[in-house]
């Protein structure tokens, strides 16, 4: 068993994360020839709600143990090319409400004596308590994780955010969503919990939180419209030195910026695909509660159009653009709905002029310069179609 070797070299920073990558790798192979072995092991690994070793390893053995476990048909309907596994148990999420730790669960049972169909040792004590064991384990296997990970998700909230151990289990907890999630991030309640990490002051978790909030998206279709209204009440929260406080994006930070209005932009765009595949798959209308309140995904974009970075007003640019694309697909088919017009609409129809009277007299707009910040308040005016968008924060126009 990998456990104890981590466990003995647990502590709040983990000084081996080659060992910690190792441990997670074993557990995850280990799964497939004794999947109850497995789940003892990571069980015990993410028992002790605190930042370490042991923690990031169970957390980061997860993801690969559903992969390697998974039952779900990995081949698109009427199509005859094949989709990632994890790709394949978001979608059966999404379809069916499916479980990821299921085909864990059910290599559990399969691997009990008592399961076989001979059933010749079944008589022996011995036998019975331990097939009644891995069927306890089996049934309880999803709510003991989410336990597990609670823990870890309080343990976080207790780190500093920076360090080594605490980067670690970030990452490797949001790897675990939305496939297996703490009680406290479930359904509607990822909205508050995971958006605030696009935020996040290390580079690593931000890109972890990004890619999750897409998982989200694409699995959980309750969960939508809070993650991507959570993702930008972020990038319209000022950002505050309390520790204490909301995290928010601040503007001259183009690193931070620039990644939050990827997360928004790649949210909607995955909500976008997601309702044209409901629609292709039943020829009808998307389903009610595609419902999608533009305003404040709007605003964010709008907001980041500011930013003295051309980086960042590039992807704020296309933000807006799968904003305006996401409220015309959640419109599609909806009776007695006046059509709106979306803010990217209204730009890009005035591009020409507008760029022109943004540029007019105005020195500085180039990134880095500390001048730019009042040139940059005409961005709103400078956002032309997508191709003048593009031409104009890359210096070209």
């Amino acid at each position: 068993s990998p456990g104890p070797g981590v466990k003995r070299g647990s502590h709040s920073s983990p000084t081996d994360p080659p060992l910690v990558t190792a441990v997670a790798r074993a557990l995850a192979a280990t799964a497939r020839v004794d999947p109850l072995l497995a789940a003892d092991v990571a069980l015990d690994l993410l028992r002790e709600a605190k930042v370490s070793d042991a923690l990031a390893a169970g957390l980061a053995a997860l993801p690969d143990i559903f992969a390697l476990t998974s039952a779900v048909d990995t081949t698109m309907a009427g199509n005859d090319y094949s989709v990632n596994t994890m790709e394949g148990l978001l979608r059966e999420m999404r379809d069916s409400g499916a479980d990821a730790t299921a085909g864990w669960s059910e290599r559990i049972l399969a691997s009990c004596p008592a399961h076989g169909e001979g059933g010749s040792h079944a008589s022996g004590t011995a036998t019975i308590l331990a097939a009644a064991s891995a069927a306890e384990t089996a049934s309880s296997l999803a709510r003991e994780l989410r336990k597990r990970l609670s823990g870890a998700a309080r343990a976080l909230q207790n780190a500093k955010p920076t360090e080594d151990g605490a980067v670690a289990v970030a990452v490797a907890l949001l790897r675990c969503a939305p496939f297996v999630t703490p009680e406290e991030w479930r359904g509607v309640a990822s909205g508050e919990a995971v958006p605030p990490l696009v935020a996040h002051p290390h580079p690593a978790v931000r890109r972890a939180a990004a890619h999750a909030v897409r998982r989200i998206v694409t699995a959980v279709p309750a969960a939508r419209d809070a993650v991507v209204q959570g993702v930008a009440a972020v990038m319209l929260r000022a950002p505050s030195a309390s520790p204490t406080a909301a995290p928010g994006v601040p503007l001259e930070d183009a690193d931070v910026a620039a990644g939050a209005a990827g997360a928004l932009r790649d949210a909607c765009l995955a909500w976008r695909l997601c309702l044209e595949s409901d629609t292709a798959r039943v020829d009808s209308a998307p389903p009610s509660t595609a419902n999608f309140d533009s305003l404040r995904p709007e605003s964010a974009g709008l907001l980041l159009l500011c930013s003295p970075s051309a980086r960042t007003r590039g992807v704020a640019a296309e933000t807006l653009r799968e904003v305006a694309a996401l409220a015309s697909a959640t419109r599609r088919g909806e009776t007695g709905v006046s059509g709106s017009v979306s803010l990217f609409s209204i730009i890009e129809s005035c591009a020409g002029e507008m760029l022109l009277c943004a540029l007019d007299g105005c020195e500085g707009f180039e990134e880095g310069s500390g001048l730019s910040l009042e040139a940059a308040s005409a961005a709103v005016a400078t956002a032309g179609g997508a191709a003048a968008v593009a031409r104009h924060v890359n210096g070209a126009a």
